[in-house]
């Protein structure tokens, strides 16, 4: 979720601002049960919106990625739970033994 530390929407009508913070609490939780990036096996990208806010915030992951995404799947959607959220990401973590 694009939520900052209090809870609010970060980024209002910024596709990109929003994949950031996803991808910053996500790097947070995955710190807080000892997982890494190299963890993440799958990626799902719900994005809403023209298709602007789509190519948007692939960049943005890409860019956070570093151009090596894990498995991912780019979907736009007509509307997500909170007002002005534009986007979520679910992630599947499995730690390789």
């Amino acid at each position: 979720m694009p939520h900052d530390a209090d809870g609010n929407i970060v980024g209002k009508n910024d596709s990109a601002a929003q994949v950031n913070q996803c991808l910053q609490n996500l790097d947070t939780l995955l710190g807080v049960h000892d997982f890494d990036r190299e963890d993440i096996q799958k990626l799902t990208v719900y994005v809403v919106g023209n298709p602007e806010n789509l190519h948007s915030a692939w960049a943005a992951v890409e860019n956070w990625f570093n151009n090596e995404v894990p498995p991912a799947t780019l979907l736009g959607v007509n509307q997500l739970g909170y007002e002005d959220q534009l986007v979520e990401i679910d992630a599947t973590v499995i730690k390789e033994s």
